[in-house]
């Protein structure tokens, strides 16, 4: 279907991919004269716009505007509220009548009671998603716009909202208005300018004041098109996910059987890890396109490397010629193709792609992609399946929230590859034990939101915005990153709209609210995993979700990790090997500790003097990243031996033996700072630590984060820990 986005701004409110076959099946006779009307409207005041007020834009131009849509409107009603009385711009109804009769309501909350919708307006050169950067004036009318028609929605009771500049025009829904940046937009002026009455069809069914007016089912339009919208995004979500299996089942005989490659049923454990990354690649691509994060617009870029180019080509093969398949199988091209794509991700592309600074597309970590083929013919049916609906129509990735792709990641975890026999081949089961066992459950966005907002809500209140950005909130099993995408939204909120928050200083193509998730994954956000495949799947959806078009992607490393998080030391602990009731029944004698801080202090004092360097960059150039990174590297290098300690120390309890002179002459080593220090030499029982701590996966969180528990200084933290932690319910 072809689509004219260039025409709308469709900021997650409706399904684009609804919304385009809602417009097609729309017909009115009016379209041609309302467009004729505002357009000589506009022409009265095109040359003076930009030099408008407020009040000058809305009587020239917008309440003109509203009247030619057919609105009947109370003007600034006014709206008793927690924050004192408000008077938004606009109460709007379905008719005169309507309004005659909530007439004697005004300014009483009640006037709103049988309104369709609010509206708030602004100057025609106000940027709607910054707050204005004045000391003066009233606060709230100063702060951000999108703040403003939420309050206006939520206080109001009323289900849709309007705000507009003259030259934009916003739709926005009570159930996503609270995050400042979910809503359906429309350039007027822009489409004045081109005198395109096709484009203007997407201004009038969506603005029009019919498109509020109830049905007899007490249905709009507009409460139409957002169901219709859910229902698709639904459908699409549970359709990807029950066949995504499929591809990664293809991917995995697909691998095993190519001629190349010398695999057998013996390296499927080996394929199976690798086809997820591959998977999880292939569906990063697919969301970075269609979310205008990777530079489909570039001709080169579309013609030599998309994804979105190289579908468009099977699906026109496959819909041509279904036994394509078998030519197909002699060529692997497409995987050459997909390789050039991945590198140019990983390594970055001038001004047009970022650096991917993760570990998802890091040919060093996943050799197996690098010596390893697969046939055209696997690629076409696996990433048909990818790109369409059993129905054959494209998916639309845009509509699809980040959480869509973890809930889909979260029900591959119930399948397990095992080797069929008569034809040989490798086939996915459902093994729901392993979800469980893995701790991995999805859960509603409307609960997440819910905990989030009963375990933050109260400590942002009455806090500085600098109190706020220093809060340390933990997801100790995070999964794909769920709940940390909830924590996200409600600090960036807190921040975006408190009265003391500074003003931007990134360009006017960047959002208050999207600058501030950012600043908070950097400065707020902890996440642990048992999962390494996890650790980087939370990664790609905490970037994907707080990306900025051509800025680099944040820097997580430092605070989303992977381990045990119920299997760690503590550090005051280390002091003496761990006394098991065996031990103490055979009388052992304990040798008191040499020093009992045995160096860490000071240690810890470098490492966290990194962590600090990091927490205070903002990350805005491929630069800081690579100074971030050298960083973190510096800090954990610094901690290397004492986290050997701790992983020996841990070990004991795990059956290894230890004798613990040679582990109290590790810690005086450690103890007098000596240069070199060598565990491995020092303890016999080390490569047994080191093996049991890479299978268990410990998490010691003071080395982990050290900042977290430790000043500059290397002194215990007056309140150490975390200042929340959220995460899933316990599940059956």
């Amino acid at each position: 279907m072809e689509m004219a986005e260039s025409t709308y701004n469709n900021q997650g409110l409706f399904s684009t991919y609804h919304l385009e076959r809602i417009i097609m099946e729309q017909a009115s006779e009016e379209l041609e004269s309302t467009y004729d009307r505002i357009k000589q409207l506009y022409a009265s005041i095109s040359e003076s716009a930009d030099n408008l007020n407020e009040s000058q834009t809305e009587d020239d131009f917008i309440r003109p505007v509203l009247k030619i849509l057919g609105y009947s409107f109370g003007v600034q009603p006014a709206l008793s509220t927690s924050q004192g009385t408000k008077q938004p711009d606009y109460a709007f109804f379905a008719d005169q009548e309507s309004l005659e009769r909530a007439r004697p309501y005004i300014n009483t909350n009640a006037f709103f009671n049988t309104a369709t919708a609010v509206g708030d307006a602004k100057a025609w050169t106000r940027n709607l998603d910054k707050k204005l950067d004045t000391s003066g004036g009233d606060p709230f009318s100063n702060s951000n716009p999108n703040y403003q028609i939420d309050f206006y929605i939520r206080t109001s009771g009323l289900t849709w909202g309007i705000l507009t500049s003259g030259k934009l025009w916003r739709l926005y829904h009570r159930d996503t208005s609270y995050k400042l940046d979910s809503f359906y937009e429309v350039d007027l002026e822009k489409i004045l300018i081109n005198e395109d009455t096709d484009a203007f069809r997407y201004f009038y069914y969506f603005f029009r004041s019919d498109a509020f007016a109830p049905d007899t089912s007490n249905q709009s339009f507009l409460d139409d098109v957002l169901s219709g919208s859910i229902r698709y995004t639904v459908s699409v979500s549970d359709d990807l996910g029950d066949k995504i299996y499929l591809a990664l089942e293809a991917l995995i005989n697909g691998f095993l059987t190519f001629r190349d490659n010398n695999l057998n049923v013996s390296d499927t454990k080996t394929i199976h890890e690798n086809c997820l990354i591959l998977l999880y690649r292939l569906l990063f691509v697919l969301y970075a396109e269609s979310r205008g994060l990777l530079p489909l617009e570039n001709r080169e870029y579309q013609s030599e490397y998309s994804l979105d180019a190289l579908a468009t080509e099977i699906h026109d093969k496959l819909d041509n010629d279904p036994t394509v398949l078998n030519i197909l199988k002699l060529k692997s091209d497409y995987w050459a193709r997909l390789h050039d794509l991945f590198t140019l991700i990983d390594k970055g592309w001038d001004e047009h792609i970022p650096q991917y600074n993760g570990g998802l597309f890091n040919p060093t970590r996943h050799v197996f992609l690098e010596d390893n083929k697969i046939g055209n013919d696997v690629l076409a049916n696996v990433i048909n399946t990818l790109t369409r609906t059993t129905k054959r129509e494209r998916i639309a990735y845009q509509d699809l929230a980040i959480q869509h792709l973890g809930n889909i990641y979260e029900g591959l975890l119930e399948y397990e590859p095992t080797v069929q026999s008569s034809p040989e081949k490798v086939v996915l089961t459902k093994d729901k034990t392993k979800r469980k066992a893995s701790g991995s459950y999805y859960t509603s966005d409307a609960i997440v939101r819910l905990m989030v907002e009963d375990t933050l809500g109260p400590l942002c209140e009455r806090k500085t915005f600098e109190d706020i950005l220093r809060l340390k909130v933990l997801d100790p099993a995070m999964g794909s990153g769920h709940f940390l995408i909830g924590v996200i939204d409600h600090l960036a909120l807190e921040l975006a709209t408190h009265p003391d928050a500074p003003a931007m200083t990134t360009g006017d193509t960047d959002t208050e609210i999207a600058y501030w998730r950012r600043r908070v994954v950097e400065n707020c956000i902890y996440g642990v995993d048992i999962n390494p495949m996890t650790v980087e799947l939370a990664k790609v959806a905490l970037w994907l979700h707080t990306v900025a078009k051509g800025e680099p992607l944040s820097f997580l490393d430092h605070h989303i990790r992977g381990g045990n998080s119920l299997i760690g030391a503590n550090i005051a602990d280390l002091a003496n090997l761990p006394v098991l009731k065996k031990s103490r029944r055979t009388n052992e004698a304990i040798q008191p500790a040499f020093n009992m801080d045995f160096g860490f202090t000071d240690t810890v004092s470098e490492a966290v003097g990194h962590y600090l360097v990091i927490e205070g960059m903002e990350g805005q150039t491929a630069d800081d990243i690579h100074v971030m990174e050298k960083k973190l590297e510096q800090a954990q290098r610094t901690l290397s031996k004492h986290k050997e300690i701790a992983d020996l120390w841990l070990s004991v309890h795990f059956g290894n033996s230890v004798e613990r002179g040679n582990y109290h002459n590790a810690l005086k080593a450690l103890g007098s700072r000596q240069a070199n220090v060598n565990i491995s030499t020092s303890l016999s029982s080390h490569q047994e630590a080191r093996r049991l701590a890479e299978h268990y996966r410990y998490f010691h969180w003071e080395i982990e984060f050290p900042e977290v528990f430790r000043d500059e200084h290397g002194n215990e933290l007056e309140n150490p820990g975390f200042d929340a932690i959220v995460g899933n319910p316990p599940y059956g």
